[in-house]
């Protein structure tokens, strides 16, 4: 599986290191690199991606993915049914969930998990992986 994210400011960086412990915890073998890098033929390799991006916009109004972010993930190529967890980082994520996720199914991809990790959130990147784990069960590698 690889663990794909848009940092700015390291925090998302963070987020998603803590992701890949936890997949480690479940004997996954775990690549992480920046969505930027993502090369196409990586993914040819993978049954599970994750991608994570900070919030870019305003504090409480026009808040979504960050703009290098979108522009990674529309270079990727078709994801013909890769299961794919998202993850944002910051307290108030607005629609960036909602906009990740339509984003990933217009490539074909199969949302199976999503996240926002902040200060008030309850949802920690252990639980998160053990949704996406569970779920990638469920549906198993694309076709």
């Amino acid at each position: 599986m690889v663990v794909a994210y848009e940092s700015r400011s390291r925090h998302t960086a963070e987020a998603a290191n803590r992701i890949a412990d936890a997949f480690e915890t479940y004997r996954a073998q775990v690549g992480m690199v920046p969505l930027g890098s993502l090369a196409p033929e990586r993914l040819v390799a993978t049954d599970l991606l994750v991608i994570g991006t900070w919030v870019e916009g305003l504090v409480l109004a026009a808040v979504g993915p960050a703009k290098a972010a979108m522009a990674a993930i529309e270079r990727l190529p078709r994801l013909a049914g890769m299961p794919v967890g998202i993850f944002c980082t910051n307290f108030n994520p607005g629609g960036t969930l909602k906009t990740l996720q339509s984003v990933i199914e217009a490539r074909d991809g199969q949302v199976i998990e999503t996240a926002a990790f902040g200060r008030w959130r309850p949802v920690t990147p252990r639980s998160f992986a053990a949704g996406c784990s569970w779920s990638f069960r469920s549906v198993g590698p694309a076709r």
